[in-house]
């Protein structure tokens, strides 16, 4: 990535009186100067990389994030690791407390917590209304940050 031949340039080294210097070489390059030059603002940190946040949205732990930890009371994250026999999905934190709950019982509880609610249809209807509102919030959200995404 810090080779200037991706981007067309060839160096030459300092000879008698003349200084070093990089000039343009014959080759095609493989990327534009603009986009080396960008590539290493950011690998040297002068320039943070917009666009996308890294936050993966995993199907196999919905409630990543939502969940809460009982001990510090801060989000729990989850990951899977591989057993000996076969794969082990957990949900866990982070901090200090080290709280490592199985994914089946962390699911097992919000599956009954939900059957334990019961709402009027006055209710029901204005939690429509309230999930319908911020679906439109997020779909608004994201073709707002779609011409910034694009432009990366």
């Amino acid at each position: 990535m810090r080779n200037p031949l991706y981007c067309g340039k060839v160096y030459i080294k300092a000879y008698k009186d003349e200084r070093e210097q990089y000039i343009n070489g014959i080759h095609e390059p493989l990327v534009t100067k603009a986009t080396f030059d960008k590539v290493q603002e950011i690998i040297d940190g002068r320039k943070r990389q917009k666009g996308k946040s890294h936050k993966k949205v995993n199907p196999n732990f919905p409630l990543r994030g939502f969940v809460m930890c009982p001990k510090c009371d801060k989000p729990l994250s989850a990951s899977t690791s591989k057993g000996r026999n076969k794969p082990y999905s957990y949900y866990h934190c982070f901090s200090p407390c080290d709280v490592r709950i199985r994914k089946d019982d962390v699911h097992s509880w919000f599956n009954h917590f939900l059957k334990s609610i019961s709402l009027d249809q006055n209710a029901y209807e204005l939690l429509i209304e309230l999930i319908k509102e911020e679906f439109v919030k997020k779909l608004i959200r994201k073709v707002e940050l779609a011409p910034s995404i694009m432009r990366s």
